[in-house]
C-alpha cells in the first residue's frame, strides 16, 4: 500500500508553508480561472437544471451556488458549482508528460469552496487543499491517466474525484488514517463515461466528483471505514479502472511533496470556450484568415491534420447542438474562418444550423500523419486550405494559446474573467472581486468573497 500511504501522508501533512511562491502563483491564477467560467457557466442548462434539483432537496445553507444567491449543503453546492464550471468545457486543463488529458480544477475546486465556505476557511487554507487535491489527480493520473482514457473512462470524474477527496480531507484538518479512509471511500464513488461526451452529463461528471470528495472526506472525518489501501492490486481503484492493466502507481508518487507537477507541468488556461482538441485548430484557422485574407466563399477544401485520438475526444463532425459543436472540430474551424473569432455566443443551435458554417464544416476532411499518435499531449495541428482558384495556404499550431508553454498573460486571464463573469455579475463591482481573487492568498475567510459574489448576481439574468 505504498501508493496509498504516501498520498495521505502528503494530504494530512501539507500545509501553506510548504508552498513554493511558484505554486502559489500557478494556483491562484487556476482559482481566478475556476471562478469565471463557473460564473458564465452558471446559466447554461445542465446547470439550471442541477440548480432546480439542489433546490428541491430544501438543504441547510452552508455553502453558495456560484452565479446565484441561493445556499445550501456544502455537498450540494459542489455538485452544482462543478457542473456549472464544465458546463462550457472552457476550464483548465492539466498539460501533462503522459499523455492524458485532464480537466483538474473543475471537480477539486467546488468541493474546496464547498467545504470553506461552511468552515470560513482563509484563503491561505484554500490554496492549500487546491494543491493538494491537484498533485494527488496528478499523480494518481501518471500511472492511469492514459488507460483511463483508452478503456473509456472520463479523467475528471475518476481522479478529479479522488484529488477532491485529498483536498476535502486535507481542508478539515484529517490525519493520516482518515485520509486513508476518505481515500478508500472515493474510489467507490468514482466513475464517468467518455460516451457522454457531448451531453449534459459530461459536466456533471466534474460536480459528482467533487460532491463525492466532500462525502468522502466527512463521512471518514464521522469514523466510517473504507479499504485503506485502495490503489493497488488488481481489485484496487488502479486495478478496476484500466481492467487490469496498472496495479498501482509504479513510483508515480515518489517525489510528492518534494517536486510539484502544478509548476514543472502546469495548468493550461483556454483562450478558446471548446475542447481542448479544437483549440490548434482554432489558432491555424484564425490565422490563415488574418494572414491571407482568407473567406469562407474562397475555400474549396480544408484538410486538417492532426493526432487521430482528437476525432475521439471532439467527435462530432455534424453536430446537431451548441453543446455538440463545441466538440466538433469542422464546426470550430468553420466558426474561427466564418468569423475570426471563437466566442462563447458561438455555440448555439442556431448557428449549427447556419447554412454558411455547415457548407464550410462539410469541407472538412482529416489526414492523421505517421507519428502525430503519442495521446493528448499532441495536440499539434495544421490547416491546409485549398481556395477555388487552386491556391494552397497552410499553417501548423504546435501548441494552442493557453498552454503552459504558449500562456495566457495575466492580463488575457483577467480578461477572460471579466468576460465570463460580466454574464452574471453587474459590472461596476468586478474590479473588486477580480482584486480579491488575483490576492486570495490574503482573504481572512473564503466566506466572505462568495458573499459577495452571491451579493452582486445580476438575477435579472437568472432564469431558474
Amino acid at each position: 500500500m505504498v501508493g496509498t500511504t504516501r498520498i495521505t501522508e502528503f494530504t494530512a501533512k501539507a500545509t501553506f508553508a510548504d508552498l513554493p511562491p511558484e505554486v502559489v502563483v500557478v494556483a491562484k491564477r487556476g482559482i481566478l480561472d475556476f471562478m469565471g467560467v463557473a460564473l458564465g457557466g452558471s446559466r447554461e442548462p445542465a446547470a439550471l437544471i442541477i440548480l432546480d434539483y439542489v433546490k428541491g432537496l430544501e438543504a441547510k445553507g452552508e455553502a453558495s451556488v456560484i452565479g446565484t444567491s441561493y445556499r445550501t449543503a456544502s455537498e450540494l453546492a459542489a455538485l452544482a458549482n462543478g457542473t456549472a464550471s464544465h458546463a462550457l468545457d472552457y476550464d483548465d486543463i492539466f498539460a501533462n508528460a503522459t499523455g492524458y488529458n485532464l480537466h483538474p480544477s473543475v471537480a477539486i475546486l467546488p468541493a474546496v469552496l464547498g467545504l470553506a465556505d461552511k468552515l470560513h476557511s482563509p484563503g491561505e487554507r484554500v490554496i492549500t487543499a487546491y494543491v493538494v487535491g491537484l498533485e494527488v489527480a496528478y499523480r494518481l493520473g501518471a500511472a492511469i491517466g492514459l488507460t483511463l482514457a483508452e478503456v473509456g473512462w472520463h479523467s475528471a470524474s475518476i481522479l478529479g474525484t479522488v484529488g477532491a477527496a485529498a483536498a476535502s480531507a486535507n481542508l478539515m484538518g484529517l490525519n493520516k488514517e482518515q485520509a486513508e479512509v476518505a481515500l478508500g471511500i472515493s474510489g467507490s464513488l468514482s466513475g464517468g463515461l467518455i460516451r457522454n461526451f457531448g451531453t449534459m452529463t459530461k459536466p456533471m461528471h466534474a460536480g459528482n466528483g467533487a460532491r463525492a470528495g466532500v462525502v468522502a472526506a466527512s463521512l471518514a472525518a464521522g469514523g466510517f471505514s473504507a479499504n485503506t489501501s485502495v490503489m493497488e492490486d488488481r481489485n484496487g481503484l488502479c486495478g478496476m479502472f484500466t481492467e487490469g492493466r496498472r496495479q498501482g502507481l509504479d513510483e508515480a508518487d515518489a517525489d510528492l511533496g518534494k517536486t510539484w507537477d502544478i509548476v514543472q507541468l502546469g495548468l493550461a488556461f483556454k483562450l478558446h470556450p471548446s475542447c481542448r482538441s479544437t483549440n490548434a485548430a482554432i489558432d491555424a484557422a484564425i490565422y490563415l484568415r488574418e494572414k491571407f485574407g482568407l473567406r469562407p466563399a474562397d475555400v474549396q477544401e480544408i484538410t486538417c491534420k492532426l493526432n487521430p485520438i482528437h476525432l475521439q475526444l471532439a467527435r462530432f463532425i455534424k453536430p446537431q447542438t451548441g453543446y455538440q459543436a463545441k466538440f466538433s472540430i469542422p464546426f470550430c474551424i468553420a466558426l474561427a474562418l466564418g468569423n475570426g473569432r471563437v466566442l462563447l455566443s458561438d455555440f448555439t443551435d442556431e448557428n449549427v444550423a447556419d447554412e454558411r458554417l455547415q457548407n464550410l464544416l462539410n469541407r472538412v476532411k482529416f489526414v492523421h500523419p505517421k507519428g502525430w499518435g503519442k495521446g493528448p499531449l499532441d495536440l499539434a495541428t495544421e490547416l491546409e486550405i485549398m481556395t477555388r482558384d487552386g491556391r494552397k495556404y497552410s499553417h501548423l499550431v504546435s501548441l494552442p494559446k493557453g498552454e503552459p508553454q504558449n500562456p495566457l498573460s495575466d492580463e488575457e486571464l483577467a480578461r477572460k474573467f471579466e468576460m465570463c463573469a460580466s454574464l452574471v455579475i453587474k459590472s461596476g463591482i468586478l474590479p473588486s472581486i477580480l482584486d480579491r481573487l488575483q490576492n486570495y492568498e490574503k482573504l481572512q475567510d473564503a466566506s466572505h468573497l462568495l458573499a459577495l459574489i452571491a451579493a452582486k448576481v445580476d438575477n435579472k439574468t437568472h432564469q431558474s
